[in-house]
C-alpha cells in the first residue's frame, strides 16, 4: 500500500491504449479510463486517478471486467463488464470533434 492507505491500481500491461494520434487515453480492463491526456499528449491530465487513487477518473461504479474483444491499442476499445450481476457491452473510443479530442 502507498501513502494515505491508497489502493493499489491496476497493472500498466493490464490497460488498453486509446489514440487519435493527438492525445491518448488508458483505459483498464473494467472499463475505467484511468489517464487521458488531451487535447495534446504534452497537455495536463484531464483524468489521473492512473497516479494518484483520488485523482478523477471515468468508471462504472462496480463495474468487474468479463472479457475484451479487438486489438489492446487503436482508435477505440470493446469488452464486457459484469455490473450487478448483468452482463454490460461497452464501447470506448477517442474521437476528434471539430477539432477536439472527445472519449
Amino acid at each position: 500500500m502507498s501513502e494515505g492507505g491508497a489502493r493499489p491500481g491496476p497493472p500498466i500491461g493490464g490497460h488498453r491504449l486509446l489514440s487519435n494520434g493527438r492525445s491518448l487515453a488508458l483505459v483498464t480492463a473494467a472499463a475505467e479510463i484511468d489517464w487521458w491526456c488531451a487535447p495534446d499528449l504534452d497537455c495536463p491530465p484531464l483524468l489521473w486517478s492512473l497516479l494518484d487513487h483520488r485523482g478523477a477518473a471515468a468508471r462504472w461504479i462496480g463495474a468487474r471486467y468479463a472479457s475484451t474483444t479487438g486489438r489492446p491499442a487503436g482508435p477505440s476499445a470493446r469488452g464486457i463488464v459484469v455490473i450487478d450481476g448483468r452482463r454490460v457491452a461497452y464501447r470506448d473510443g477517442l474521437v476528434d470533434v471539430d477539432g477536439t479530442a472527445c472519449l
